[in-house]
């Protein structure tokens, strides 16, 4: 037959496709899904600072070691705080050691030899 179009008979069904008529629509059970970020493993993070430079800004994530080494050509004390509260001196170079144990910590490390004197920052996340 000249200019008609013939059917070959194949039926395609489609799930979930509209206005297929074959079939029962398939389900699909719903996902949840849930987005974790694992904190970094705890690092021992190693400073060093030159007394009398201008103060840094050191992070530490929760759990870190902190190793703090200041080097000064004269004796001084050294206070670390808040929310820690550490005095050590000595010269040439004093060595501070603790757990950053304190999320969210804003700690200063100062000269008690010099009132004022602000050696770095620290900042716990």
């Amino acid at each position: 037959m000249a200019g008609s179009a013939r059917s070959t008979g194949t039926t395609v069904a489609v799930p979930n496709a509209v206005g297929t008529g074959s079939g029962p629509a398939a389900t699909t059970a719903p996902v949840n899904t849930v987005a974790t970020t694992n904190p970094p493993a705890p690092q021992v993070r190693t400073w060093t600072v030159a007394y009398g430079s201008p103060p840094p800004t050191f992070t530490a994530h929760l759990g870190d070691e902190i190793v703090l080494k200041i080097s000064s050509a004269t004796e001084q004390e050294f206070h670390v705080h808040p929310p820690y509260d550490i005095v050590l001196s000595g010269t040439p170079v004093v060595t501070f050691d603790f757990v950053a144990d304190q999320p969210g910590a804003k700690i200063v490390v100062e000269s008690h030899t010099n009132p004022g004197v602000v050696v770095c920052y620290l900042t716990v996340t």
